[in-house]
């Protein structure tokens, strides 16, 4: 919620030149719609803009999915019927200023965007490859059994560069 109220803080600053629209998803079949419409309604101005309610999955499987997006919000920049910037609503005052600005690279931010969401993939599938390294069997030749332990090793050392 905090997410909206900053929202809706920028949508004076911004009025003449960008629309804010959300789309609730996820909830479909989970919350009935009065009672999505009773928050809308119980945020007053702190949620002044449009909200609409997914109906199919369609914004959920076409656009969060699609993208890669992992967390709930996430802001969508459409800018002449392209996806200018994807990410979270806390940056969006700034993108904002750079593409009306016409200080922005839809390409750059693309780029920036895939390259940090490929270092999360490594550093997850490290963490896991990490994991599974230090997990070890301790057999029990006698009573013919074994489990799966985990090995805390004397020292582990992971670096992770960003360039």
């Amino acid at each position: 919620m905090v997410s909206m109220s900053h929202l809706s803080r920028l949508v004076p600053k911004y009025q003449d030149s960008v629309t804010f629209m959300a789309i609730d998803v996820y909830e479909k079949g989970k919350v009935p719609v009065a009672k999505i419409r009773q928050l809308v309604d119980s945020m007053g101005n702190r949620m002044d803009f449009r909200v609409g309610i997914e109906e199919d999955r369609f914004m959920s499987k076409n656009w969060l999915d699609t993208s890669g997006a992992r967390v709930i919000p996430t802001t969508f920049i459409i800018n002449n019927g392209k996806i200018d910037w994807i990410g979270h609503p806390k940056y969006l005052d700034s993108v904002l200023t750079k593409i009306l600005s016409k200080n922005w690279s839809p390409e750059f931010a693309r780029l920036k965007r895939n390259h940090q969401q490929y270092l999360k993939y490594l550093e997850y599938t490290g963490s896991q490859e990490l994991t599974k390294r230090i997990s070890r069997y301790a057999i029990n030749i006698a009573g013919n059994t074994y489990e799966r332990v985990q090995v805390t090793p004397d020292s582990v050392l992971m670096v992770l560069m960003r360039w």
